[in-house]
């Protein structure tokens, strides 16, 4: 009886080895496919920046405009200005948007606030 457990343990603990190496190898190759090796290209980067815009500040600011833009080391930056506001996005290879910056006078809009 112990040993039939103790096969039982390990053919247990091998499956569960196994199945830790197989989401570790997943996430990987999900991360290598989304995040291009160049970064991503202009209008990719441009239609993520405009969305998170129109997210956070084109309700209070229907006229905030991009001013400014540059590609760096695989990621780019997009600025934003208003009369009184100005705003960076960054966009990286992957997709991933944050903001740089947002002057004082930016209002965001007030559901952009409750969901982040």
């Amino acid at each position: 009886m112990e040993i039939l457990r103790r096969f039982l343990v390990r053919k247990w603990l091998l499956g569960v080895f196994a199945l830790v190496i197989v989401f570790i190898s997943v996430g990987f190759i999900d991360h290598c496919v989304r995040c291009k090796a160049d970064g991503l290209s202009h209008t990719e980067a441009l239609k993520l920046a405009n969305w998170k815009i129109d997210q956070q500040f084109k309700k209070n600011q229907p006229s905030i405009k991009l001013i400014n833009e540059r590609f760096e080391n695989k990621v780019w930056f997009f600025e934003y200005q208003d009369k009184n506001c100005i705003t960076d996005l960054i966009v990286d290879q992957c997709g991933v948007i944050d903001n740089g910056g947002v002057s004082s006078e930016c209002k965001m809009n007030s559901s952009y606030d409750r969901q982040h």
